[in-house]
């Protein structure tokens, strides 16, 4: 029972000296630089958006995906979407190590959409070898994810996500 007390008062101790270090912390100046320091005026922060917006359209602009400090590829999206779309898609999103299949079903109605997904990890001689190796370890783990969905008349509609730059 004594050692309880002990560590309790020993508890109290160093919460109160805590307590009166950064309660002096506060009141010191180099809190107040710190907190100076990140602080930005609008004129910085209008210079910081206008070079964003120069590097985007420098990496839209670039004539290989890895060129420049922001590489981007153009989107082809021309709408957003409403609510009232319909169907089953299915979506790949390769990253650096992971690779992930979804099956995303629509209802039209707003509502949330039915998902399913299965994430795999990617072998990473596979991100630098050739495109055949990588292609075919894509449609294998997709054909085992689709086995047992049903056939649509039509193909199914499928989108690619790849989290770093490369030529399609």
């Amino acid at each position: 029972m004594d050692s309880i007390i002990v560590k309790a008062v020993a508890g109290l101790l160093v919460a109160g000296g805590a307590y009166l270090v950064l309660r002096k912390f506060r009141k010191s100046s180099v809190l107040s630089e710190v907190r100076e320091s990140c602080e930005l005026s609008l004129t910085d922060l209008k210079a910081i958006v206008e070079d964003f917006i120069s590097q985007m359209h420098a990496g839209l602009r670039a004539d290989k995906p890895d060129c420049g400090s922001l590489p981007m590829l153009p989107s082809f999206a021309t709408f957003l979407p409403t609510g009232k779309e319909t169907g089953t898609f299915f979506a790949l999103d390769l990253g650096g190590t992971n690779f992930r299949i979804l099956r995303v079903t629509l209802k039209g109605d707003g509502s949330r959409p039915d998902v399913k997904t299965m994430d795999m990890r990617c072998p990473p001689h596979l991100m630098t070898g050739s495109a055949e190796d990588l292609f075919a370890f894509i449609a294998d783990c997709l054909a085992r994810f689709i086995q047992g969905e049903p056939r649509p008349a039509s193909p199914w509609p499928l989108g690619f996500t790849f989290s770093f730059p490369m030529r399609q």
